[in-house]
């Protein structure tokens, strides 16, 4: 599996639509939320790095190196 971060034209740009009249309007959207703590990102840094963590726990289990290529799994036992 590869992860891919999303790359947009114009980031936090949403169209809202009415659901009675259909009419559509264009916003853009910024968090106003004054969060005390930013979190981890949700980007393909992150996966990959859970990815890499979730396969060394597993290999660390079992006699045996596994090895990720892409969507390959490989075990060399």
């Amino acid at each position: 599996m590869e992860f891919k971060d999303r790359k947009a034209t114009n980031p936090g740009r949403v169209i809202l639509e009415d659901v009675q009249t259909k009419s559509r309007t264009t916003y853009d959207i910024t968090f106003a939320d004054n969060p005390t703590e930013q979190g981890t990102p949700l980007n393909k840094q992150t996966m990959d790095a859970l990815k890499e963590d979730v396969l060394n726990e597993v290999q660390a289990k079992f006699d045996a190196t596994f090895v990720l290529s892409g969507s390959t799994l490989t075990i060399k036992l």
